[in-house]
């Protein structure tokens, strides 16, 4: 049973097609669609809406179609979007959705709102709100596609299955090509990383955290001339080597997080200086088990070690059936190191650049270890082509 239909027979009321006083909004595009994706929104915050866009953006610009991103002005914003967040009330919102090709996104009062509309709809929806009792009321089954998460989490749903249902209600093919099997558990956080061989400046990158990879390579000069860099951002630094402690104090403001990657060669007085700085820092390390056990009581003072972990193909479920060298993958953490950009560490020690830092991008996946302790930030694909469905 929908829930507008137990609330009618619980309070005995008739149900009606609700109605919203439009009110004018000017538009300066043509065609478009309307994407809410409310991050307030409770177990509704899907992470993948800037890949569902760059899948889609070929297929709407052959159309002439642009996506109008509707909401709080708290949202993020989703690459390619026309930026509508924030700018309308209920009223102008009503408005926009009205004059809209489609309406898509997570379920919210806006589907309805679409669904008394008329509109064609597309709705992704939580493990906890299931579409069968929350789906769009008043739209004809042919006019809306619900998408429910595969597992206990809303982010179990492909990325490309909420834009070939997109597609398929605005009657486009839409020719991805990719299936995905697996999401790093980061991959909805995009991050730049780089390896201190030089300096960088960002434009943009203000309000955001660059990664310097000392463990990479362990240029301490270069990493006081990056530090001095003023680019509106904070700095995360991962090393596997002790860091002269007069750079950190000098730099202190700046530093967000040192993460210290431990190996045989840890240095149980750095940490101790680290302390003492007051920067905030993480303990970890790649080696097993028992090498924590047998190092844990030099670090008594200093906070748990957390084990990383490689991610083990054969122990995912979608991954462990398939042949890994005809996989694929994207990557939502870029490496910069001379100028040139690597979409993970398995490509920056093969010297494999790519021509520009862009996550609709796909490579070939590299079945080593390097790639493998590598995964929170990709997305891993098996082509269409190579395997049915």
């Amino acid at each position: 049973m929908h829930v507008i239909e137990s609330y009618s027979a619980d309070s005995r009321l008739k149900i009606d097609k609700p109605f919203v006083y439009q009110k004018y909004f000017p538009l300066t595009f043509g065609d478009y669609v309307t994407l809410h994706c409310s991050k307030s929104l409770s177990g509704r915050n899907y992470g993948y809406w800037n890949t569902v866009t760059s899948i889609l953006s070929s297929a709407l610009k052959e159309r002439g179609i642009v996506i109008a991103q509707i909401g709080e002005k708290e949202d993020s914003l989703v690459k390619g979007c026309i930026d509508l967040r924030g700018r309308s009330n209920i009223n102008q919102t009503s408005f926009i959705i009205s004059h809209s090709l489609l309406h898509f996104g997570v379920e919210s009062g806006l589907t309805q709102i679409a669904s008394s509309l008329g509109k064609k709809i597309v709705t992704v929806f939580s493990p906890d709100k299931k579409s069968c009792s929350f789906g769009p009321y008043w739209t004809e089954d042919k006019s809306f596609i619900n998408i429910d998460p595969e597992s206990s989490h809303i982010n179990s749903v492909p990325p490309e299955n909420i834009a070939e249902s997109v597609c398929s209600m605005l009657g486009m093919d839409l020719n991805y090509g990719y299936k995905t099997l697996f999401c790093g558990s980061a991959y909805d956080k995009a991050i730049i990383e780089q390896v201190p061989d030089n300096t960088v400046n960002i434009d943009g990158f203000s309000g955001q955290t660059l990664y310097l990879r000392m463990d990479l390579k362990h240029n301490e000069e270069c990493l006081d001339k990056q530090l001095g860099v003023d680019c509106g951002c904070e700095y995360a630094i991962i090393t596997s080597k002790p860091i002269n402690a007069s750079i950190i104090k000098k730099h202190k403001k700046r530093i967000k997080v040192i993460f210290y990657r431990m190996d045989k060669g840890h240095s149980p007085s750095f940490v101790s200086k680290l302390l003492k700085t007051g920067v905030n820092y993480v303990l970890c390390t790649r080696e097993q088990k028992d090498f924590v056990q047998n190092i844990k009581i030099d670090y008594l003072d200093h906070g748990l070690i957390h084990l990383d972990k490689i991610l083990d193909p054969l122990k995912q479920d979608k991954l462990k059936n398939e042949n890994l060298d005809d996989l694929y993958f994207s990557s939502n953490k870029f490496i910069i190191s001379n100028q040139k950009f690597y979409p993970n560490t398995s490509f920056w020690k093969q010297g494999k650049d790519t021509p520009k830092i862009d996550t609709s991008s796909v490579f070939k996946l590299p079945n080593e270890d390097d790639f493998w302790w590598d995964t929170d930030h990709v997305r891993i694909l098996k082509r269409l082509d190579i395997s049915s469905t």
